[in-house]
């Protein structure tokens, strides 16, 4: 899990491993490398006003969200800008779904139309990781979500693939 922490959250990350090399110059007391990991997920906590299982949640579902992308999109493999935005999409969008937020939705069928038509690799992507959300964690996309997840998808695949 350790990974997902640096690659979701690596502010927090950054600061987990100072406050470790904080800790081993003025205490003297040496932290395993892997408690930056820890400590970041507390920072996340504190950010987000959530509590830790919560984030180990978020943290869960933004790593199998993308692992069934990366598994039929090469996309993601680019460290950029336009990834980190993706990915921080994602884990907005875990947030929301994680604290079962209620969103609104108005809906727009002839983009919804549009999109399922001309990106069916995308739509389905974004139906089979709301598929996995409703298996595995009781919560579900809106259409817009899943449309709006469809377009990003196509757009970074676009860019990076």
């Amino acid at each position: 899990m350790e990974n997902e922490i640096r690659r979701f959250y690596p502010l927090e990350y950054r600061i987990g491993t100072q406050a470790v090399s904080l800790i081993y110059e003025r205490l003297g007391y040496k932290l395993p490398v892997d408690e930056a990991a820890a400590l970041a997920i507390h920072f996340v906590n504190a950010e987000f006003n959530i509590k830790v299982r919560d984030t180990w949640i978020i943290t869960k579902m933004m790593g199998d969200i993308l692992g069934l992308i990366s598994s039929e999109f090469d996309c993601l493999n680019t460290e950029c800008v336009e990834v980190e935005s993706f990915v921080v999409g994602i884990k907005l969008l875990c947030y929301r779904l994680a604290m079962a937020h209620p969103i609104r939705e108005k809906g727009d069928k002839k983009l919804l139309d549009f999109i399922k038509e001309n990106y069916p690799k995308e739509w389905e992507m974004a139906k089979r990781i709301n598929d996995y959300v409703i298996k595995e964690h009781k919560c579900r996309f809106t259409e817009e979500e899943k449309l709006y997840f469809a377009i990003q998808l196509k757009r970074i695949n676009d860019l990076f693939a």
